[in-house]
């Protein structure tokens, strides 16, 4: 975990086109960033705080209790707090950008 109190810069090791493997994961006090290259078939299944998703390359799928959307490259989607959703890798290879916000945890009741 980097500083929560400081600025830190890291490279993320991304380059737009480049095949290169890309898992880059760092966190603040109440972030956690993560940018990574998936291989086809790829899934991930989670539910937590609010939740942003960029996806730079590829397509994927994203399914939540009552949606489903595709998203490709140059879309984004902003996830609420506490909704199970599960991504998932639809062409051969994929970067995606995640940010999620732990402190906002589950909606209030």
């Amino acid at each position: 975990m980097t500083d929560p109190n400081r600025c830190t810069v890291t490279e993320s090791g991304w380059s737009r086109g480049a095949n290169a493997p890309v898992a880059f994961a760092d966190q603040g006090r109440d972030l956690v960033v993560e940018l990574k290259r998936w291989s086809a078939g790829e899934t991930f299944e989670t539910t937590g705080g609010e939740e942003v998703g960029a996806v730079l390359e590829g397509a994927f799928e994203l399914v939540l209790s009552a949606e489903t959307h595709r998203l490709e490259a140059g879309t984004a989607v902003v996830i609420p707090p506490g909704e199970p959703h599960r991504w998932r890798l639809l062409a051969p290879t994929g970067v995606l950008y995640r940010v999620v916000n732990r402190a906002s945890g589950a909606p209030a009741p």
